[in-house]
């Protein structure tokens, strides 16, 4: 029988939720209590931490944009571990995957303070399924730039739309 990885801490807009702990973690601590056994949790950041691995996000997307292209949640995440040198998310556990999208949200809502487009619409779940994954429709319905509800066809056009938006955006910066 496989041994199951114990979840992690997911990362919230300013906070980490650590699952098996009694309590929420402000973002900014920098050591963890134990847990179950477990000791510290792998993506527990610092503000700091925090900052540096949504820039490198940010940076990554843009350079992504800059060439006109898409890029795995996979590829993504191996190149903020790479550029930022820490722990990578853990994509077969769902608080990992949770986290990145928070982590992707956290960065689209910084960048539509001065832009009119979700720079995340160049992260697709695979090369084979080409298209961002449903927290990415519900971050735009939340926003108010999605209609709550839209069929796949609507959603579709919506994310062409965005993407249309972000690589025209980009291209004109190279």
């Amino acid at each position: 029988m496989a041994e199951q990885k114990p979840p992690v801490a997911v990362w919230f807009p300013g906070r980490l939720e650590l699952p098996g702990h009694r309590e929420i973690v402000g973002a900014g601590t920098d050591r963890l209590s134990e847990a179950d056994g477990r000791g510290s949790m792998p993506h527990a950041r610092t503000d700091e931490d925090r900052a540096i691995v949504m820039e490198a996000a940010r940076s990554i997307m843009v350079h992504t944009a800059r060439r006109q292209e898409l890029i795995t949640y996979e590829d993504l995440n191996r190149q903020i571990s790479e550029d930022t040198d820490t722990e990578p998310f853990d994509f077969s556990q769902a608080a990992d995957r949770d986290a990145l999208g928070a982590l992707l949200a956290d960065v689209v809502r910084e960048d539509l303070l001065h832009s009119r487009f979700m720079l995340s619409s160049v992260a697709t779940l695979s090369e084979v399924e080409r298209e961002p994954g449903s927290e990415f429709y519900t971050l735009a319905e939340n926003l108010g730039h999605l209609e709550p509800g839209a069929s796949d066809e609507r959603k579709y056009a919506f994310w062409a739309e965005q993407l249309k938006l972000t690589h025209d955006h980009y291209k004109r910066r190279i």
